[in-house]
């Protein structure tokens, strides 16, 4: 690894009460084989823990490769992520949560190589594994089964299989929607605005491991929440998009807003069930795209009109 002010690569790393892990993600890192220089980014979001002392250890130690960005209250994970983004000078952004680590040393050169080859290619991203923490196991890949070599923004509006942990970006986005340090989820919104500019080379390694734990924000969440802030990405960028990529996330968000519904009335919740129906009207203009219509459609009957439902089912 060597020093430079002009970094190939800018590593932007979040953190925030990752006492435990943090160390394991930097030296992974630090251990990349590359013959180009990189800066190390971490974003320290104001840790009640120890996570702050460790990050000002490995600047002090490291101090031409790794920069400290330090919170003075938790902004949450978005607006971390966003400050390290304005701050990233790197022909390419690789992304890494404090949680996770990488575990080939070879990751960034084979990424970088691949863009470099590749112009018409704004991502690049691989295969991960699912680590377990307490059961200090991997358990399963992550996209499985692999994509093709190159996609594009239709496939991703469509499923997200990029792990955060894996993603490297050409440093070409200038903005960030208004909104977005808002939301639960940043990673998916984040690869389709890269993607909107480019294909998506996907190698078929595994060189990360995606770190699963009680602690961590996502993971303790009920299917019903997951899937509501999963929602409400998808929701957030739709206006975003052109009006051949709306046609694609359009279904997608309908069939997001069934399953929510679908759940909260297995939940007695007929409120939320009714509210998230009503919310699929906003894209009434794609329903014929959708081939859950038919189900959709018998939902709504069954919430709004149980007497009419219950007398059609007999």
């Amino acid at each position: 690894m060597t020093d430079n002010s002009v970094p190939m690569v800018s590593v932007c790393i979040i953190t925030y009460n990752h006492e435990n892990y943090i160390s394991q993600a930097i030296d992974s890192v630090l251990a990349q084989k590359i013959d180009f220089p990189i800066e190390v980014l971490v974003g320290e979001d104001c840790s009640t823990d120890a996570t702050r002392a460790i990050v000002l250890q490995y600047e002090k130690r490291y101090p031409h490769i790794i920069r400290a960005i330090l919170s003075q209250t938790n902004l949450g994970a978005n607006k971390n992520l966003v400050g390290l983004l304005k701050e990233a000078k790197g022909r390419y952004i690789s992304l890494l949560e404090g949680d996770d680590f990488w575990i080939s040393t070879q990751k960034l050169k084979e990424q970088v190589e691949f863009l470099e080859q590749h112009p018409e290619c704004t991502v690049c991203c691989h295969r991960i594994e699912r680590y377990i923490q307490a059961e200090d196991q991997t358990r399963g890949v992550w996209p499985d089964p692999d994509p093709p070599a190159l996609t594009t923004v239709e496939d991703l509006l469509k499923l997200n299989y990029i792990p955060t942990c894996s993603v490297m970006y050409r440093n070409i986005v200038r903005a960030i929607p208004e909104g977005y340090t808002e939301l639960q989820i940043g990673d998916w919104p984040l690869h389709v605005l890269y993607a909107q500019k480019g294909a998506i080379g996907y190698l078929a390694a595994t060189m990360a491991r995606y770190r699963v734990h009680s602690t961590s924000i996502f993971s303790p969440l009920t299917t019903l929440q997951k899937t509501e802030a999963v929602f409400k990405t998808r929701e957030f960028m739709y206006p975003w998009l052109a009006q051949k990529h709306r046609k694609i996330l359009g279904p997608v968000i309908l069939d997001y807003c069934y399953q929510i519904a679908r759940m909260s009335l297995e939940n007695q919740d007929i409120a939320r069930a009714r509210h998230y129906l009503s919310r699929g009207l906003h894209y009434f203009s794609q329903f014929a795209l959708y081939n859950g219509r038919k189900a959709y459609l018998k939902l709504c009957l069954k919430v709004f009109f149980p007497r009419v439902y219950g007398i059609l089912s007999r």
